[in-house]
């Protein structure tokens, strides 16, 4: 798993513990059961629970959620926003 999503083990881990084990979060690898164009339509469709696609994938689900392609906010860091 790469790590910029080291924090997801860590996540999975604590749902698990916190649930006493009745909740597991099983973890695949970027593109193995979806591109990343298809995942929030399954998501939609109940074929996966979660998944984590680039937010510009979204936006046609949650319109809101492209709100960081408007020009204006090209080159301003997160803090600015």
């Amino acid at each position: 798993m790469g790590g910029h999503r080291l924090w997801l083990k860590d996540f999975a881990k604590a749902v698990q513990e916190k649930s006493d084990g009745r909740l597991e979060i099983e973890i695949f690898e970027a593109g193995s059961k979806y591109k990343d164009s298809e995942a929030a339509v399954a998501v939609e469709q109940g074929a996966i629970d979660i998944a984590i696609p680039q937010y510009q994938l979204i936006s046609r689900f949650v319109p809101e959620s492209d709100f960081e392609q408007l020009p204006m906010l090209y080159g301003m860091g997160r803090e600015e926003i």
